[in-house]
């Protein structure tokens, strides 16, 4: 496949060479297996003997004998059905004379039948540049103010064709004027109404916006005082918490704290007693949970509450096994100190959440206080607590606020003295009291309302 063939020039030899009418054709091949070339065809080619194709092969639709040789000569394709010359048209050889001929004298036959036609055309233009000549030179003989009538003529024309050319110029401007306008005057059409439409929403728009700014005025106002009163109620609820587990500082010891008068290391636990250590976390795990649910932050790492029991849970970490570690000193260390690590993550978050940093997060009770003492700073007087409870309990809107209640600090354990003291005390809220509980509710028993203030805080 994709032969490649050598090329030869014959000029330089001799006219029997050239005027030859045989030859031999031979094909060299060889694979990648062997080392030289081998002839592959030998062809011995009478070009007499050669049968016309066509002057393209793309118009042949003809079968042709297998592994058939074509040539492309110049005036067309041959091929060779046979190696012999056509019947009758055989031809002596060359004689000698022809033999002698030098080189570089000898022409085909094409060429010189291109030769010959040259020669025809070139005859045939001289003799028509003769008679126009004698054509011309007649005209002017007869014809003596002929040269200034033609240059006059010429100059018309010359106008003439100057004249067609701007009004063709002239055409094509007011055309593209023409079109130019068409497509103005569009798109002015299209603006105007574009313009009518936007200017009745804008109009509305602007009604709208009127309206928008009222309610948005209203609403920011109501904002700002939800704002406010929620401000003071955290500060109201932080200082009652505040009181309910006070938070002081150990004397001659460095950011030592203790809560309700239980000191807790700031997560180290050697030397310490375990009752101590636990009831102390207690408190802690209480007040930050208690934190989370008023500042309405939902804590990482959950607080569980099982019997006296404090558990913090880790459902983020996802290389540990176990999920529940203790606040309490355990026999496993690790698993205490891990569940005092979660704990202190989760009052950093909480001091995030509010816009505070935290120095180090291993001082549990000092960011606790910080935190605390930040929620309760401000100069405004407390509000009171809102009447409300939780609506799917309660009936009526009574308040949980047990600042003066005697009941927050006393119990009984006689059903029929509760009974009696709730009567009074939704006599109280009928009267506008301050300590109001519905009577069906403080009807149930001391053990409801306990885990209720447990529940409440």
């Amino acid at each position: 496949m994709n032969p490649t063939f050598g090329f030869f020039d014959l000029d330089p030899s001799i006219g029997s060479v050239v005027r030859s009418d045989e030859f031999v054709l031979r094909v060299w091949s060889k694979n990648e297996l062997m080392t030289d070339y081998r002839v592959l065809v030998e062809l011995q080619v009478n070009l007499r003997s050669l049968q016309f194709v066509g002057r393209s092969l793309e118009t042949f639709h003809h079968p042709l004998p297998e592994n058939c040789v074509l040539l492309h000569l110049s005036d067309g394709f041959y091929t060779s059905f046979t190696d012999l010359p056509a019947e009758g048209q055989q031809r002596p050889p060359l004689t000698a004379a022809m033999k002698s001929i030098a080189p570089g004298q000898t022409a085909s036959f094409d060429a010189l039948i291109k030769l010959a036609n040259l020669d025809d055309v070139i005859q045939d233009a001289l003799r028509t540049r003769a008679r126009l000549e004698a054509d011309i030179n007649k005209l002017l003989t007869e014809m003596p103010h002929a040269e200034h009538d033609l240059s006059e003529l010429s100059s018309r024309h010359e106008e003439i064709r100057n004249t067609k050319r701007t009004l063709e110029t002239e055409q094509k401007s007011l055309d593209q004027a023409t079109k130019t306008k068409a497509e103005l005057t569009t798109s002015l059409r299209r603006r105007r109404e574009t313009v009518k439409r936007l200017s009745s929403a804008q109009t509305e728009g602007e009604e709208k916006h009127k309206q928008v700014q009222a309610t948005t005025g209203r609403v920011h106002q109501d904002l700002d005082g939800l704002v406010q009163r929620s401000n003071g109620q955290i500060r109201r609820i932080c200082t009652s918490l505040l009181q309910i587990f006070p938070i002081e500082p150990v004397k001659n010891k460095a950011l030592q704290f203790s809560i309700r008068n239980i000191h807790l290391p700031n997560s180290i636990f050697h030397d310490t007693n375990r009752d101590e250590i636990a009831a102390a976390l207690g408190f802690t795990a209480q007040l930050v949970h208690q934190l989370s649910l008023y500042l309405s932050v939902h804590l990482p790492y959950p607080i569980e509450v099982t019997a006296s029991d404090y558990i913090i849970r880790d459902d983020i970490s996802a290389s540990i096994a176990q999920r529940h570690f203790p606040l309490q000193p355990v026999g496993a260390a690790y698993k205490f100190e891990y569940g005092v690590f979660l704990l202190n993550k989760d009052v950093e978050f909480l001091m995030n959440r509010s816009g505070l940093r935290v120095m180090d997060i291993r001082h549990t009770l000092p960011n606790l206080k910080y935190l605390i003492f930040v929620l309760t700073a401000g100069n405004e007087e407390l509000p009171g607590r809102k009447a409300g409870g939780v609506r799917g309990l309660l009936r009526g809107t009574p308040d949980l606020s047990r600042q003066n209640s005697e009941e927050s600090v006393t119990s009984s354990t006689n059903n029929a003295s509760v009974e009696s003291k709730a009567g009074s005390i939704y006599q109280n809220e009928k009267t506008g009291g301050e300590d109001v509980f519905h009577g069906s509710v403080m009807a149930r028993g001391l053990p409801y309302r306990k885990s209720m203030l447990r529940d409440t805080g």
